[in-house]
């Protein structure tokens, strides 16, 4: 088992613009951090991510930490992070952060 959660490094970090509604930030999860499952039953991470957690605000930014596998190759991480840095919800993504060490975003 591996350790999970605000105290432990995450690859992305991506907060959204306070102006940022719950039905926004759900169909980012949908669009950008799922893919509809193999079995069309439900939706799972996209290929190379690990781990998606919802994180506490950031000076009321919502914000999400995503994991990838160790063995995730660089052109998925890549498309990710493309992805988010291309959608206007998305105001910063930090990489290789721990998210509980965040405390400001300027």
């Amino acid at each position: 088992m591996e350790p999970i959660g605000p105290g432990v490094r995450a690859d992305l970090l991506i907060y959204f613009k306070t102006d940022a509604t719950d039905a926004e930030i759900n169909l980012f999860y949908k669009d950008i951090l799922s893919r509809v499952s193999p079995d069309g039953r439900g939706y799972s991470n996209p290929p190379g991510v690990k781990t998606v957690l919802r994180l506490a605000e950031v000076e009321g930014h919502d914000g999400v930490a995503v994991t990838f596998f160790p063995a995730a190759a660089k052109e998925q991480r890549e498309n990710l992070k493309r992805s988010g840095q291309s959608s206007s919800l998305v105001y910063k993504i930090l990489e290789h952060e721990v998210p509980a060490n965040v405390k400001r975003l300027d």
